[in-house]
């Protein structure tokens, strides 16, 4: 948890201070996330959260559908700001849509899952926007980027920025609600119990995948988007 806080941290540090980082400094930094992002650890970590994907998040559904899912969570003005952004940057690409576990009537369990859903979906979603720059990092070892083929959605990264922020903040909130989830169906009837929990073990996978995406997708964005100002592209 103090590690996602961390990350929120730099998120928001990186709408001003960190644009002032050299193309040298953000060269390095690459090549710093190149060594996380390909170390056996991650890699090993990024199977399980992507097998977790294909399970929750499978392929398919309407890409509008996605989006509209995606924006329910923000707050009204940051709404407006990421919907065409949004669709600049997703719409020629394969969605996924949340596979959401049915309603228990527990309200605690099933507010859980309400709550981090459109998480995961901005999550899901935006580590496909950031897919082709994740893998300019880990298959060039210098760190050296074609920073032009991003020039063009430039403004549509840089809106999308506070959404991430704000997506990371609210899963960790989540993560603080699942722990008293956990508690509440300890005291419910066999009856009760079975499919609370099965709704719990989503609302675990889920946050699990939420924050772990959130995380690495934040990072490579701003990376991106202090890259393409270093160099005068934004």
């Amino acid at each position: 948890m103090r590690k996602l806080f961390l990350i929120i941290g730099i998120a928001l540090m990186g709408l001003s201070a960190s644009y002032a980082q050299t193309a040298d400094e953000l060269k390095a930094e690459r090549q710093q996330m190149k060594a996380e992002l390909t170390s056996k650890d991650a890699m090993k970590k990024a199977q399980k959260i992507d097998k977790k994907m294909e399970t929750i998040t499978p392929k398919g559904g309407s890409m509008g559908e996605v989006i509209k899912s995606m924006v329910s969570a923000l707050p009204g003005g940051m709404r407006e700001n990421v919907q065409q952004p949004l669709n600049n940057l997703l719409g020629n690409k394969e969605s996924r849509v949340v596979v959401q576990p049915s309603t228990t009537g527990i309200n605690s369990v099933d507010g859980l899952v309400n709550t981090i859903a459109p998480l995961l979906a901005i999550a899901v979603s935006t580590n496909d926007i950031m897919s082709e720059y994740k893998t300019e990092i880990t298959d060039n070892g210098d760190g050296e980027i074609d920073i032009t083929k991003f020039k063009a959605n430039g403004k549509d990264y840089v809106a999308i920025l506070p959404m991430l922020v704000q997506a990371g903040a609210d899963a960790a909130k989540a993560a603080e609600q699942l722990k008293n989830v956990q508690n509440d169906i300890k005291s419910l009837s066999p009856t009760q119990a079975l499919p609370a929990t099965k709704s719990v073990n989503w609302s675990v996978d889920a946050i699990d995948i939420t924050t772990s995406k959130l995380s690495e997708t934040t990072k490579l964005l701003q990376n991106l988007i202090n890259t393409l100002k270093a160099t005068g592209n934004l």
